[in-house]
């Protein structure tokens, strides 16, 4: 706040304040501040994503879908915002809304990890087990340092009846991960 005080229209400030409110769970406040920080920026693309990730948290879909293309329509590259709606879409049930951001997503970054892991993401809530292997496989290709993947992984793969493929992807997951979150059911 002291900072504030001295610049109180640094949008960077204020972004900072956000997060700090953000991180320490005090979600109104968080709010308020990604919205002042909109307000002192409006290109300020990253306090749209945060501000959506927020809304989508309490469930504020709608709200949520509006940061989110504020976002893209302030910076049509920015595909954290893109993959974050697609995720929301997929959570959602809205699966054809998700693959279309998806393969948008894929043709600006075909290298990014979290295309193909929010892809196998949407495959695995659909129930089609074999393309989320390939998803979360081809994730893996581009980091294999990520345990949450492998966990994925070895759950698609034991849908279906690969079982020892899961066991290797549990292996990995332990390796990573042994006290992580899923270490038990792995």
């Amino acid at each position: 706040h002291a900072g504030l005080q001295g610049d109180p229209g640094n949008a960077a400030l204020i972004f900072n304040l956000a997060r700090v409110y953000d991180q320490n769970n005090e979600k109104a406040q968080a709010i308020r501040y990604y919205r002042k920080t909109i307000e002192a920026d409006p290109k300020f693309t990253y306090a749209y994503n945060n501000l959506a990730l927020l809304y989508e948290d309490s469930k504020d879909y709608a709200n949520a879908e509006k940061a989110y293309r504020q976002a893209l329509k302030k910076d049509a590259n920015y595909n954290l915002a893109r993959l974050n709606l697609g995720n929301m879409y997929a959570s959602t049930g809205k699966f054809a809304s998700a693959q279309k951001l998806f393969n948008q997503a894929l043709a600006k970054e075909p290298g990014n990890e979290w295309v193909y892991y929010y892809l196998g993401n949407m495959y695995l809530r659909q129930g089609d087990y074999r393309n989320a292997v390939a998803a979360y496989q081809h994730a893996l290709s581009i980091n294999p340092q990520h345990a949450t993947t492998y966990y994925l992984l070895a759950v698609s793969l034991s849908k279906l009846n690969r079982m020892d493929e899961a066991m290797q992807a549990s292996l990995h997951y332990m390796q990573l991960a042994p006290d992580g979150e899923y270490a038990k059911e792995m």
